[in-house]
């Protein structure tokens, strides 16, 4: 029996605490591995944010033009404007001089010098300051740009706006390049126009970093601050030693974006020529190791169990337990323990999912913005197709002696509206391989029709394998400053590139060219050469509004955005009209992010990949998806999974209802039957079923009982026989009792009176109990 008892003991130990505990082990360590992977891309996330929203406030000219431009918008007088920019100014003890008109010129509010002189000329302002805002192309305009000019300084001057109806600088003007004392921000729209002057030694205050920090909260994230290794001295670096750890391995590794060290994940933001910040993020600690805890929580719940149970607070065993807690607590150990290990494997498994839609939806982001940026290919394609097209009839056309007007206009009606200009030359080159050069046909200006053909006569050369005339010096310099390359390498791009549309120029002369020779009259060389020139910019701005209204209408809902300089083109309005989107747009990059990036817009989260155009010039774009969407699909998919949860703990229960049932409340009546018999209650009985072990204890319990009854009725048959009355006779008192070892026996005793003085006393016991023994004695 010992042995058994231990064996039971050592059984329960093992499925109650120790499988468990290993389950619970294995769990958690799968769960605290992808937790660690799940933080690291968060904080990840974190650091992208956090480190463009440093790049964007390190920028101190960016900073006040996006500050000046929100001021604006909001204000809808111009004492809106004026108390809006003192409250920030005071805040960070910076000094702005400012000016506010109404729309028709007279000055509202001021805080300029008081001097009389000074405050006349600021009167006086107003109305050339309407003629430099909302005139274009006049002479009026640059007249009164020059009445301005004894006030704002004489290098004074604001570029034309896109819009007759509103004006917003986007830069911050110098208005004396040799003094550069002021730096000048004008605006207008139809109820206020404003001038804003800026002293220079402002700007060196840093403004945008201290609104930064200020507006920054977050316990996880802190800053170190290093300089480049030839500005560094041996005593300027402070930071701590992981943060110097990190700071140089990822300088080591350019490429690199985030480094892991001490539980913590760096990354680091260049803010000027020769400073960087180093962002550090913290991660949760791993020094906690949670299936360990769990183990040796176990372990020793075992061992103060053992150590009560021999110091006598618990007595019983587990199977000394009433069957009712015992089946609870195996329930709760073999479904609840798996439950609450399949449980964290859920939880896990959305927050990973959670991640990796998220870093899916931001590849798609940004493969959306990548396709319609390498899109431009396909309508260089188009128009190569129509200038081959045209290009197909010029041999019969020449043989034809078409005229070098009607080949322009050929080419002009295929083209438009993006055609620019087109040259054609036509060369000879005889036996003695000197070739002569001919401009058949021309609308370029005269001094571009030299340069290119000159590059002409060198792209012929090259190809007819002869001696290249020699280019002007000058035409040499001009070619070479507008392509940015040898003249060498000017004509062998040309030549790599011939007979498609490609990109020359830089800045603003860049154009889109179109290059190829023929063998027109002859078969032996290359005899004519087509040059073509179209409007870059034309062509870029015709492809996005073609293409912009499907790119809004895109399948997978991004919202989708495109400004060209300061020009918001879903709008084709001023960028700076609305400042939540010119914030978006300030944060374009010129390639994809490592990691995406996540960030308040209209009052919700959104993924953002914000991209400049490469293959549409200055275009950029930014696309946006918002997170709820993401925590939607994670919720719709939990709700799938709720329905087989549910569908389990129907099992489960039903289950627990048929334990119950059939196990349960027999037992619970067996111990009832028990008790009646415990009780001698001949009148219980059981209710009889079919069909399992229970149905036939109830069936012979029954009949027992039926029996038991039996004996009662003769136990009380046998009790009348004996007297039931005490005998009082002269000097005597008798009574007796019968107390049979069963519910019948062979005991016998009487007793009565024969006189007064005389009594008669019998005694009789039948050898043996039960029916048998209570049948003789009643013969007796």
């Amino acid at each position: 029996m010992r042995q058994k008892s231990l064996f039971v003991q050592l059984y329960l130990v093992l499925t109650l605490l120790l499988i468990p505990a290993a389950g619970i082990y294995e769990g958690l360590c799968y769960f605290a591995a992808n937790q660690k992977n799940i933080e690291i891309s968060s904080a990840a996330q974190d650091l992208v944010k956090t480190r463009n929203d440093l790049i964007l406030h390190a920028d101190e000219t960016a900073f006040w033009l996006n500050r000046l431009t929100r001021c604006f918008v909001l204000a809808a007088t111009p004492e809106d404007f004026a108390r809006s920019l003192i409250e920030f100014t005071q805040k960070y003890d910076v000094e702005v001089e400012f000016a506010t008109y109404s729309r028709d010129g007279k000055l509202v509010s001021e805080n300029v010098s008081s001097a009389p002189e000074i405050r006349k000329k600021w009167l006086e302002a107003g109305k050339f300051l309407q003629t430099v805002l909302y005139t274009k192309n006049s002479y009026q305009r640059y007249e009164a740009m020059d009445s301005l000019r004894p006030l704002f300084g004489q290098h004074f001057f604001i570029p034309e706006g896109n819009h007759t109806d509103a004006f917003l600088a986007g830069n911050l003007y110098q208005s004396d390049f040799k003094k550069d004392q002021f730096r000048y921000w004008v605006a207008g729209n139809g109820q206020l126009m404003v001038v804003v002057r800026m002293p220079t030694r402002e700007l060196l205050k840093k403004t945008g970093f201290r609104h930064f920090a200020k507006a920054f909260s977050s316990d996880k994230i802190s800053f170190a601050r290093f300089t480049d290794a030839h500005n560094r001295s041996k005593n300027a670096d402070k930071n701590s030693t992981s943060a110097r750890a990190a700071f140089y391995r990822l300088e080591e590794t350019p490429g690199r974006e985030f480094i892991e060290i001490d539980n913590h994940l760096f990354s680091r933001v260049k803010i000027s020529a020769s400073t960087w910040i180093l962002i550090a993020c913290q991660i949760r600690s791993d020094d906690i190791r949670y299936g360990y805890l769990v183990v040796s929580g176990l372990l020793l719940l075992l061992f103060c169990f053992l150590g009560l149970r021999h110091s006598g607070y618990f007595s019983g065993g587990f199977e000394n337990l009433s069957l009712l807690i015992q089946i609870c607590v195996l329930m709760t150990i073999s479904a609840g323990i798996p439950l609450a290990i399949l449980g964290s494997v859920a939880i896990n498994y959305f927050s990973n999912k959670k991640t990796a839609l998220i870093r899916e939806r931001n590849q798609q982001m940004v493969q959306f913005a990548l396709q319609i940026d390498r899109n431009m290919q396909i309508e260089h394609a188009r128009y190569t197709r129509l200038i081959r097209q045209s290009v197909s009839t010029l041999p019969e056309a020449f043989r034809k002696k078409i005229t070098p007007e009607a080949a322009v206009a050929l080419f002009k009606e295929k083209l438009a509206p993006v055609y620019a200009n087109v040259q054609i030359i036509s060369t000879k080159v005889p036996g003695n391989r000197s070739a002569s050069y001919r401009v058949l046909a021309s609308d370029m200006h005269p001094g571009d029709q030299d340069i290119v053909e000159y590059l002409g006569k060198q792209h012929l050369a090259a190809l007819n394998a002869i001696s290249a005339e020699e280019m002007p010096a000058e035409k040499a310099y001009m070619l070479e400053s507008i392509f940015q390359k040898s003249i060498d390498m000017i004509v062998h791009d040309l030549l790599v590139a011939e007979g498609n549309m490609t990109e020359a120029g830089w800045g603003k002369r860049t154009v889109t060219i179109f290059a190829q020779a023929f063998k027109v009259l002859t078969a032996e060389y290359f005899d004519h050469y087509i040059f073509i020139s179209i409007v870059s910019s034309v062509l870029q701005e015709n492809y996005i509004a073609q293409h912009l209204h499907g790119a809004i209408r895109n399948p997978w809902g991004f919202t989708f955005y495109v400004a060209r300089d300061r020009n918001f083109i879903n709008e084709q309005k001023s960028l700076e009209l609305f400042p939540e989107i010119n914030q978006l747009f300030m944060r374009t990059a010129d390639f994809p992010l490592p990691e995406p990036e996540i960030l308040d817009y209209q009052g919700e989260k959104h993924l953002f990949v914000g991209l400049k155009g490469n293959m549409v010039g200055n275009f950029k774009f930014c696309v946006l998806y918002p997170v709820a969407r993401i925590d939607r699909e994670i919720s719709k998919e939990a709700r799938e999974l709720l329905y087989p949860a549910v569908l389990g703990g129907t099992i489960v229960l039903f289950m627990i209802l048929i334990l119950h049932l059939n196990l349960l409340m027999p037992v619970n009546r067996l111990h009832q039957a028990a008790r009646a018999l415990e009780n001698r209650d001949a009148s219980f009985r059981l209710p009889e079923s079919k069909g399992d072990e229970f149905a036939e204890m109830a069936t012979i319990f029954n009949a027992s009982i039926a029996e038991f009854e039996e004996l009662q009725i003769a136990s009380i048959v046998q009790k009348r026989l004996l007297p039931g009355k005490p005998l009082h006779v002269k000097g005597f008192s008798i009574f007796g009792k019968c107390l049979p070892m069963v519910e019948l026996g062979g005991d016998y005793f009487d007793y009565f009176p024969v006189d007064d003085d005389s009594f008669v006393l019998l005694l009789g016991d039948v050898a043996g109990h039960g029916v048998g023994a209570s049948l003789l004695m009643a013969m007796a």
